[in-house]
């Protein structure tokens, strides 16, 4: 249960930044339609993460939405994809609900950039990966650093997803419910409820720490 804790959270939070960097360089030009893609991305934040674990559930089941777009447009999809109550699944719709805060952060960051400290490089000959490398990535790391682990700790202690959509997969916040509400072994959920505190101040002691040499170098 703890390795799957930090599996969902580690994969999550990864996950985030990687579709939060090229989303936040995307938008901050401007491009045609990045208001509706900006209320996208705050969608996840105003609704409760019951109704979303129902709603994804319904999206992605076999008859939903998705499945039915994709066997029908694809021709190489012969099956439904089976998503709900997988592993990768359950770490999609993580994705979907914590991400934002990532993605946010990490654009609130990169738009607070100076253009004109890039376009000097890119005057002097630096490529755009250059540019990107050693002058956008490093300004804007305190904004990752801040939104990524927004989204590792409400990952970490995500309890209605993973208790609708998990299936058989139970992290921590779904065992001590069940210890305590279940078979109302309260010293044990409490037991598991410390460790789970001690290791979210260990790991994100760790991710700063890795975060600092990051950005020191």
């Amino acid at each position: 249960m703890i390795g799957i804790t930090f599996l969902l959270a580690i994969s999550t939070t990864l996950l985030s930044i990687l579709v939060a960097l090229p989303l936040a360089l995307i938008l901050r030009k401007r491009v045609k339609g990045h208001q509706f893609i900006r209320l996208l991305i705050l969608l996840p934040l105003t609704v409760l993460a019951l109704i979303s674990a129902l709603g994804l559930l319904i999206v992605w089941d076999k008859n939903g939405w998705v499945n039915l777009f994709l066997t029908q447009v694809l021709p190489f999809i012969d099956e439904p994809l089976k998503i709900n109550y997988t592993l990768y699944g359950l770490i999609l719709f993580y994705a979907w609900l914590y991400s934002p805060h990532t993605i946010l952060m990490t654009l609130s960051s990169i738009e607070g950039i100076d253009r004109n400290v890039e376009q000097a490089a890119t005057i002097t000959g630096a490529k755009p990966f250059e540019v990107f490398r050693y002058i956008t990535l490093p300004l804007s790391i305190n904004g990752i650093r801040s939104g990524s682990v927004m989204t590792f700790l409400l990952a970490f202690g995500a309890f209605n997803v993973p208790l609708i959509a998990g299936g058989d997969y139970r992290p921590l916040t779904v065992t001590i419910y069940t210890e305590a509400a279940v078979f109302n072994n309260w010293p044990k959920a409490s037991a598991l409820a410390i460790i789970m505190g001690i290791l979210e101040i260990i790991f994100i002691f760790i991710y700063f720490n890795f975060f600092k040499k990051r950005s020191a170098s």
